[in-house]
């Protein structure tokens, strides 16, 4: 057994006396933290809702009978559409013709909070709009939305990308990872001066500064399909919090 093989099999021994402690100190406050697994039969409402266009057809926003499945977005039908899926504001209509729903909830620290995703892009990047997660303002279909730092993934751009987007203006900077149908781990750290995208462990989009949200911000989820297309994402694991 290898030097590196060994200490990771002892870090995986270690004990805590409590969940808190596995990511905390006890000498330390805690900001607000959240995670979800998406396991079970039905989707938590009193946690996540969701909305959609009112002409997506083959809009769905549901936990699938499925290996992985983790919840599914689909947005499709005809012309262009859309559903999101948010911790800030209630709702289980994905038809219900909300496209940029203001949140009722936004408890997340522009200066100081990350999230952190599995997921995959499921359907061809041809069928994609705007799709990816964020930390926003509002519970939309989109990833082009003002106060919002997304993953997004869209079909103009063959790359993963991090869009930061406020009232002064939007950067889009790629990363070098081409966009596929595999799952991988996504994370978007925001903190005072900058915002930055991480990809499978390894940095992707490093110290965007510009265009930073300065108000707080909650999690969304976005799935948009391009003209009578039908977009789809899985996600199996979220956990966002401030730090």
């Amino acid at each position: 057994m290898s030097a590196n093989s060994q200490v990771a099999r002892n870090q995986s021994r270690q004990t805590f006396g409590s969940v808190y402690e596995s990511t905390n100190p006890l000498t330390t406050i805690a900001g607000q933290h959240m995670v979800e697994w998406f396991t079970g039969k039905s989707l938590n409402t009193d946690r996540w809702g969701y909305g959609g266009s009112s002409s997506g057809t083959a809009n769905s926003v549901a936990m699938p009978n499925s290996i992985d499945g983790g919840v599914e977005l689909s947005a499709g039908g005809t012309g262009y559409n859309y559903v999101w899926l948010t911790t800030g504001i209630s709702g289980t209509d994905d038809n219900d013709n909300r496209p940029h729903a203001a949140l009722d909830y936004m408890r997340f620290d522009p200066d100081g909070c990350s999230i952190v995703c599995v997921m995959k892009f499921a359907s061809a990047l041809s069928t994609t709009d705007e799709c990816g997660f964020s930390f926003s303002t509002e519970g939309s279909g989109y990833t082009n939305r003002a106060n919002q730092v997304s993953l997004r993934v869209a079909s103009s751009s063959a790359n993963y990308t991090l869009r930061s987007h406020t009232s002064g203006g939007v950067t889009t900077p790629s990363s070098d990872v081409a966009v596929d149908t595999a799952f991988h781990t996504f994370k978007v750290d925001l903190r005072p001066t900058f915002s930055q995208l991480t990809i499978d462990g390894v940095l992707a989009v490093g110290a965007d500064s510009t265009y930073k949200p300065t108000v707080p911000l909650e999690p969304n989820f976005s799935c948009a399909s391009t003209n009578n297309n039908t977009a789809t994402i899985n996600v199996t694991y979220i956990e966002a919090y401030n730090t």
